[in-house]
């Protein structure tokens, strides 16, 4: 809340199940923007604040690299096929399949895959990881000693589109007093 950018960080995440509602908070949509009766104030992302769950219309970065995995790729995916955002890092390795957990005997827990997973031009996201719009690869020895390239790339990436996004936001503005 009072940010003008978000950066989501899916590096090192295995999968889960979050891709959906994470999704869903991204991609509210606005239909309308509300002026004060003197165009003091300009509110943009209408219904931003009265949906009944978070809503994030300003821009983001998502943060992925080789070992991101199954529900992180799908998210990483999504973002860029939607063209909500840019990806900055590593392409990821191609690891998206549902599995089942089952139970063997006494032995513990199997898991069994059930569901693929496919890109809307029909790639299987099995093999087939996502690419990043920024490439950067991150020194071992860098990390080490506290830089990290990818961070850094990925607030350069933020800044450029928040500044972007501002500058589309006084055009609006200035259409709609018009």
């Amino acid at each position: 809340y009072g940010r003008d950018g978000l950066i989501i960080d899916v590096r090192e995440n295995g999968g889960g199940n979050t891709a959906d509602k994470v999704l869903a908070i991204l991609f509210g949509a606005d239909h309308a923007l509300v002026h004060s009766r003197d165009f003091a104030e300009t509110q943009y992302g209408y219904p931003l604040g009265r949906w009944e769950r978070p809503l994030w219309s300003k821009p983001i970065v998502v943060m992925c690299n080789e070992n991101s995995a199954s529900n992180a790729e799908i998210l990483t995916h999504a973002i860029k096929n939607l063209k909500r955002g840019r990806v900055v890092g590593m392409p990821s390795g191609g690891n998206v399949i549902s599995t089942w957990g089952r139970n063997v005997l006494d032995f513990g827990m199997l898991r069994d895959p059930h569901r693929g997973w496919h890109l809307p031009d029909g790639t299987d996201m099995e093999w087939h990881g996502a690419v990043p719009d920024v490439i950067v690869k991150n020194d071992p020895n860098d990390l080490v000693k506290g830089k990290d390239a990818q961070l850094e790339a990925a607030i350069k990436a933020l800044t450029e589109d928040v500044a972007k996004a501002k500058a589309a936001e006084k055009t609006r503005a200035c259409r709609a007093v018009r």
